[in-house]
């Protein structure tokens, strides 16, 4: 009864466009139709012409012998159907299709999230802690360290030139540290806004942002960490600010809204993004090639969505 899942996940996700096993189920059932559809297709194409007739009379009143053109047909009729087959078992995981997830997080209040590429990077400034997680290739998110920070309020997270940086609102710092058991702080500076909200590598600077003033500071690697350029953003609650090898993106948590930047000497908008939750409050954004990972204040969890059903 494909047809009939099909029309109750579509309802329900009319419903409620965030329930995210109907989705993952709508996904899942329209790609096995897909599959389903290019192996009948396929299973057309290769079928082998009818057999003749086994009482077939040659002109001498014989009865002829099957001919063996036939046969191989059949051969390769029946081989073709394997490989469809196999085919149609193996594309997925060739080609994983990006969809939407849940992951349990550490707490409850994520207001900045990172990923270096092997860890993924949290922290909470309400229990002053930071959390180093990993993704497994089954896709699950499982907690692999917990580092307290008594002195300092992070809000802000993100991983460059072999460090862990963080941001705090409260005593208007930025702080670098590294990677250690005690995620010790080599050095301390002074932020340039008096209210640091995140903090971002794009791979060759360190990005501030100041919910206050709404701008967007690009720094130097140098030891003052110097600010080289200052942009302002449209953005009410500057939450998150982004390269992803391409763009650079702000977030604006108050309106649940995505900047998509040209990388200018203004950093001008190219496109603004709406998240779609006006009933949730954003704590965090992290954003890649692929996916937008949102945590929600108070929930707990963290939603992975494909950039595409966001950014189109």
């Amino acid at each position: 009864m494909f047809g009939e899942a099909k029309a109750e996940f579509e309802y329900a996700l009319e419903q409620n466009p965030q329930y995210l096993e109907a989705q993952r189920n709508l996904d899942e059932l329209e790609t096995k139709l897909a599959m389903m559809k290019k192996e009948k297709n396929a299973a057309k194409t290769v079928a082998p012409p009818p057999m003749p007739s086994s009482g077939r009379k040659t002109r001498g009143g014989k009865a002829a012998a099957p001919n063996k053109d036939y046969t191989k047909l059949i051969i390769l009729g029946a081989a073709a159907a394997v490989a469809v087959v196999t085919a149609v078992l193996a594309v997925p995981r060739l080609l994983p299709r990006a969809t939407m997830a849940t992951y349990i997080a550490p707490s409850k209040n994520i207001t900045g999230m990172s990923y270096d590429g092997s860890a993924f990077w949290m922290c909470d400034w309400f229990k002053q802690e930071i959390y180093q997680c990993a993704i497994s290739k089954s896709g699950e998110l499982s907690l692999v360290d917990t580092y307290r920070m008594p002195q300092i309020y992070p809000v802000g997270i993100t991983v460059g030139e072999g460090n862990v940086w963080t941001c705090d609102a409260w005593s208007r710092k930025v702080y670098r540290h590294v990677a250690d058991a005690n995620m010790t702080v080599l050095k301390t500076f002074d932020s340039p806004g008096d209210n640091p909200s995140a903090i971002s590598w794009d791979g060759k600077n360190i990005w501030s942002c100041d919910m206050t003033s709404g701008k967007v500071y690009r720094h130097g690697t140098d030891d003052n960490l110097t600010v080289k350029e200052s942009y302002p953003t449209p953005a009410e609650q500057l939450i998150g600010f982004f390269w992803d090898g391409r763009d650079y993106w702000s977030v604006d948590g108050a309106k649940g809204v995505i900047y998509r930047h040209k990388k200018d000497t203004k950093l001008s908008i190219i496109e603004s993004y709406s998240i779609g939750q006006s009933n949730k409050k954003i704590g965090s954004i992290f954003m890649d090639r692929k996916y937008i990972w949102v945590a929600y204040e108070g929930e707990g969890m963290i939603m992975r969505y494909p950039r595409s059903k966001i950014i189109q």
